[in-house]
């Protein structure tokens, strides 16, 4: 029986290596490609989903509503395999691939009639703040976690409002020199300059040039196909 000659061999030998090459070099690089693409893919979805919430948010749209949690989880974000917050109205669940935090942020001026030398003044503050989604990807792997916290003695669980008095909005004085609300009053709920400049940054200013206002910020934790968390975030 005839042997091979080198020519013949070196062929056998050149698919092997082929085969190998492939393996550690073409196959790790196609999967690399795939992957990056589909995270700049999510990350642009990711930019317009947290800028529709966030105008939506900044609008009145009350996203504590079932109906409108509902609205996110299954339109606005349906794409993405949110699942909803369960029993668990405005502080999030657990279960799924993304959550979205609205915070409504408020600078108490020391101007403002409703303030009187109240110990909030001259500070940010974080007035309500509302969670749908998987709550324990927040401040995961290194993402930013969110800003300012209202204490559960505080906090409306339905509204997802910081409430010491019977609501949330500026009240007049009771006649004790000190108002009621909690925005004025709570320290607990103080947000500093340095902690959040953006938000300090983003500050209306009202008529006169006093810096003053509310605003609206939107935050959209995502985990990828890779099990990375993506992180995205509006200002209104």
């Amino acid at each position: 029986m005839r042997g091979l000659n080198w020519q013949e061999r070196r062929r056998g030998q050149g698919t092997i290596e082929f085969v190998l090459v492939s393996g550690f070099f073409w196959v790790p690089l196609i999967f690399l490609l795939m992957t990056t693409g589909f995270r700049l893919t999510r990350s642009m979805e990711l930019v317009q989903l947290v800028n529709d919430v966030s105008q939506m948010n900044a609008q009145g749209v009350d996203f504590s509503l079932a109906g409108n949690q509902t609205l996110l989880t299954t339109t606005l974000a349906g794409d993405f395999g949110m699942q909803g917050n369960g029993a668990n109205p405005v502080t999030g669940g657990s279960t799924g691939p993304m959550a979205v935090v609205m915070s409504q942020y408020f600078y108490v001026n020391a101007g403002d009639p409703g303030c009187s030398s109240c110990v909030n003044a001259g500070h940010t503050v974080l007035e309500r703040r509302v969670i749908v989604g998987n709550a324990t990807l927040i401040a995961s792997q290194h993402t930013p976690a969110s800003v300012g916290t209202i204490p559960s003695t505080d906090l409306n669980t339905t509204t997802g409002s910081c409430e010491k008095g019977d609501n949330n909005l500026p009240l007049p004085d009771t006649g004790t020199g000190t108002p009621s609300t909690c925005q004025y009053t709570d320290t607990h709920v103080q947000v500093s300059a340095a902690s959040f400049n953006t938000v300090m940054s983003n500050l209306p200013t009202n008529i006169g040039g006093n810096v003053g206002g509310t605003v609206f910020f939107v935050e959209v934790y995502y985990t990828d196909i890779t099990g990375r968390i993506m992180y995205e975030r509006s200002i209104d």
